[in-house]
């Protein structure tokens, strides 16, 4: 158990969020459900698999042969092994991917990421605490290829410039109609990136020591826009025809980074520096209105829980791969 909290300290929002996960589990406990094989799970967690073990390649033939699916995959491992995580999101199909390697000291780009997942246009979300590196460039490069939600959880994925300059890009550009570009723009249901505001580099700076976008990139947002200034929106062309995205700025003070967030309607954004008050009365309501369905042997308030409703760590990979053949045979 100690590896697999080592794991999700990095996966969690808050920490008020990792706080009442840890007390829903040492007062509850935490079993593996009874089965795995041959179901369609709403979520599955791998954890540390060696794609070098032959428990791994075990396991993954067992759920390609029994069609096992998960809605969403979350894969945390402390190498990048871009390859491991295609080869189980080719077998269990998912909708959503995260990926989780926070712990790994060597980081990859924009590039290589999106040179190893060429059908990611084809997920509908991708969550991402992994160091990959990025610029202004790459990111419109690839702009076609992404999901309606990507989230870049990741402080140094892209620096404040590279922002100011896809932004530009973005309102400069006339996107021709029914292209990639075009259709993956009016896809956009929240795109999320985080990262450092870089006081160290901004010219004249505010008092707090930062300036916000809309302050960066005054001179594109339109001025009848009548929102409030960490929520702006801009007008692209897109064929002959004009269309607005809008863009929130949320900044954290303490730890001195911002969240900028893209979305084609307001109330896609998500409030992402929530208070704890706001996580509570939020766990409370998932809480009461969670399914009728009993699912596997989870208690109601770790079932309910919006992170990890199944999972599979590297130790229980060995468990299934030695006692694969009862597994399948009771199928």
């Amino acid at each position: 158990m100690s590896d697999y909290f080592e794991i999700m300290q990095a996966s969690f929002q808050s920490p008020e969020e990792k706080m009442f996960y840890d007390q829903m589990v040492r007062k509850y406990g935490l079993r593996q459900p009874r089965r795995i094989f041959g179901l369609k799970h709403d979520e599955v967690m791998l954890a540390n698999l060696d794609s070098k073990s032959k428990h791994t390649a075990i396991l993954l033939d067992a759920l390609e042969s029994t069609s096992t699916t998960t809605k969403k995959l979350d894969f945390n491992t402390y190498e990048v092994d871009f390859q491991l995580v295609l080869d189980f999101a080719k077998v269990l199909k998912p909708s959503c991917l995260q990926l989780n390697f926070d712990y790994n000291k060597k980081w990859s780009t924009l590039n290589g990421l999106v040179k190893a997942f060429p059908a990611l246009f084809e997920l509908n979300e991708l969550v991402l605490f992994v160091p990959v590196y990025a610029d202004g460039d790459s990111l419109l490069s690839h702009f076609s290829k992404f999901p309606p939600s990507l989230s870049f959880i990741n402080k140094f994925f892209l620096h404040t410039g590279d922002v100011v300059k896809f932004l530009r890009t973005l309102v400069s550009t006339k996107f021709e109609e029914g292209s990639p570009a075009a259709i993956a723009l009016k896809r956009i249901d929240n795109w999320t990136f985080q990262m450092r505001y870089e006081t160290e580099i901004e010219e004249e700076e505010t008092m707090n020591g930062y300036k916000l976008l809309s302050e960066l990139v005054a001179d594109i947002i339109p001025p009848d826009s009548e929102n409030t200034r960490h929520i702006f929106e801009l007008h692209l062309a897109v064929g002959g025809e004009q269309h607005v995205i809008y863009v929130k700025e949320e900044v954290n003070h303490r730890h001195e980074y911002r969240i900028i967030q893209l979305a084609n309607r307001i109330e896609n954004f998500n409030r992402i520096l929530a208070s704890p008050m706001d996580f509570i009365l939020n766990m409370e309501e998932q809480m009461s209105s969670s399914d009728s369905d009993p699912g596997p042997d989870f208690p109601d308030a770790v079932r309910s829980l919006p992170y990890y409703k199944y999972f599979l760590t590297s130790k229980i990979c060995h468990s299934l791969a030695n006692d694969l053949t009862i597994l399948l045979s009771a199928l």
